[in-house]
């Protein structure tokens, strides 16, 4: 929140927690205590909801690429499930997040991203949108792709810091070509082609992509 922005509210704050008062300097001093507190709390809970809304859109790369690393391991089934159950609890928000763009004359998309292979069609995707939106969005629409993409490759890094422990007792598990360095998994790419996140150093078709929902409920 800008500063003039964060003033108002608090001067606000403190209009409303010194409401029905008497206008003594004790009263006014006590109603500022309690404005600071209202505003600081405000404060805080919007930019955790934020990070938290941030998160649930880029977590399925984590869930999916994490998924891929353990299915690439050379270890007994027991053991991957074990992996597996482990990795399921990175994160308490089980929910995927989305951005919305809104319809001129009514209605809207979700955008987000979920699981996907090598031959993901984005083009396909992304008509459902510009088929709806004048050219002029088109840019808009583009930035939104570039911040899933991020948000995505975000959440991956966090994750990956979080259960580093097992991923790097995975990790060495992974086959590799001979000749070639021990597998990383801090390594991400981006396929310039589709925009699909994979793991450049596991074969395989699983990847994490773009989808576009038109018309489903607020929350996907």
């Amino acid at each position: 929140m800008a500063d003039f922005e964060q003033e108002l509210a608090f001067e606000e704050a403190v209009a409303a927690a010194s409401e029905g008062r008497g206008l003594t300097a004790e009263a006014v001093g006590e109603a500022r205590e309690r404005a600071r507190d209202l505003v600081d709390g405000g404060l805080a809970a919007g930019m955790a909801a934020m990070r938290d809304l941030s998160l649930s859109i880029g977590l399925p790369a984590p869930r999916v690429l994490f998924d891929v690393i353990v299915g690439a391991a050379d270890a007994p089934d027991s053991r991957k499930k074990a992996w597996r159950r482990r990795l399921a609890q990175m994160s308490e928000i089980k929910e995927t997040g989305c951005i919305k763009v809104d319809f001129p004359g009514g209605g809207r998309a979700f955008i987000f991203l979920g699981e996907c292979g090598v031959d993901h069609d984005l083009s396909a995707e992304l008509d459902k949108i510009y088929r709806r939106v004048p050219p002029e969005r088109h840019d808009e629409i583009r930035k939104h792709l570039s911040m899933l993409v991020y948000l995505g490759r975000a959440a991956y890094s966090q994750m990956m810091a979080k259960m580093a422990p097992l991923l790097g007792a995975i990790g060495p598990r992974v086959p590799v070509p001979e000749g070639a360095p021990p597998f990383d998994y801090a390594v991400l790419g981006v396929d310039p082609g589709n925009t699909t996140l994979y793991l450049p150093h596991v074969p395989g078709p699983r990847r994490v992509g773009i989808y576009v929902e038109v018309g489903v409920a607020d929350e996907k």
